[in-house]
């Protein structure tokens, strides 16, 4: 079974909350918001946290298995009723595959970014589009741009954001670089991006996040700031990083919805706080989150209207939370 089945309900339901607002508007000034816990489930598969950990996107969990990089790894995709499907990933030519990061779409395409050797030993980076069906792969060679975050907008364009490597891959000649592929592959629109850096100035792309919602990509820097883009590529929205924690690997996650709600959660060694976007005073706001006490590096989805939270993540497995998003009495 693919995760196309288990995305069918879903596409009515993104149709639904389209008809609830304007295109374009932004979101009303919010009152207090909380996350009220629905059901969790520990579910069981072997996720790599080498390069990134597994998180809600589109119709599943999506993660690797371990023995990433390989010359063939193995995505998994996790649907809500835990029915569990792999894909090995490869294509010719490419050997030592290491993949970087997944993005699903509701109708269950996966985007992939990933780095490989050539059988001569020279290196190589790829965005591959696979189809909901899995009848087809389309893989387009990217060198010397090597993007670190991936996503697939609703018009079924793929966006990265990564950097572009010298000639002869001693250093990086630019920084901060956002490309927009169509669904074919081609090339569509290349971004140098100003952006607020964390962890090694001024990379800002390292660990960072894409999400798209309903009518924009958003991306959180690894500094925790949010930027918004249309989806012609143009930028229609910077927001400060939420107060409290500073920056570290892996240690903030955004969630996107269909209706462009935004939620980051952001983790330390005391707590996993989770925050809302307040477009219209351009500000967070803390989001409640009764008797839950996610680790540090719990990652936050958007499924339909429910808010996925992955937590209590091992080496077999992990526990996925559902919530519902509404206004704090």
């Amino acid at each position: 079974m693919t995760l196309k089945t288990r995305a069918v309900w879903i596409s009515g339901l993104a149709v639904a909350l389209i008809l609830l607002g304007g295109v374009s508007s932004p979101a009303q000034s919010q009152a207090r918001r909380v996350l009220k816990h629905e059901s969790e489930r520990q579910e069981l598969f072997h996720g790599h946290s080498m390069r990134f950990v597994p998180a809600w996107q589109g119709s599943a969990l999506l993660g690797v298995e371990d023995g990433n990089p390989s010359d063939e790894p193995v995505i998994f995709g996790l649907d809500r009723d835990g029915l569990i499907e792999r894909i090995g990933f490869s294509f010719p030519g490419g050997r030592y595959i290491s993949i970087y990061g997944l993005a699903g779409a509701r109708d269950g395409t996966i985007a992939v970014i990933c780095s490989a050797y050539g059988n001569e030993g020279q290196p190589g980076t790829f965005l591959a589009r696979i189809a909901p069906d899995r009848s087809r792969k389309i893989v387009v060679p990217l060198w010397p741009y090597s993007p670190k975050a991936v996503t697939v907008s609703p018009d079924g364009d793929m966006w990265t954001v990564g950097f572009t490597k010298t000639p002869d891959n001693q250093a990086t000649a630019e920084y901060n670089v956002l490309k927009r592929f169509d669904p074919s592959g081609k090339l569509l629109t290349t971004t140098s991006l100003r952006a607020r850096s964390g962890l090694v100035p001024p990379d800002a792309v390292e660990t960072s996040v894409l999400r798209a919602g309903k009518d924009r990509v958003g991306w959180l820097t690894n500094a925790y700031e949010y930027i918004e883009f249309g989806l012609d590529g143009r930028e229609i929205g910077r927001f400060q990083p939420p107060p409290g924690s500073e920056p570290r690997a892996f240690g903030a996650t955004l969630a996107l919805g269909e209706d462009n709600d935004v939620l980051v959660g952001t983790g330390d060694s005391e707590a996993f706080r989770v925050w809302s976007l307040d477009r219209e005073k351009h500000s967070w706001n803390a989001v409640e989150m009764p008797g839950a006490k996610p680790a540090a590096w719990a990652t936050l989805g958007f499924d339909g209207d429910r808010v996925v939270l992955v937590h209590n993540r091992s080496i077999s497995g992990a526990t996925v939370a559902r919530y519902t998003l509404s206004a704090a009495k």
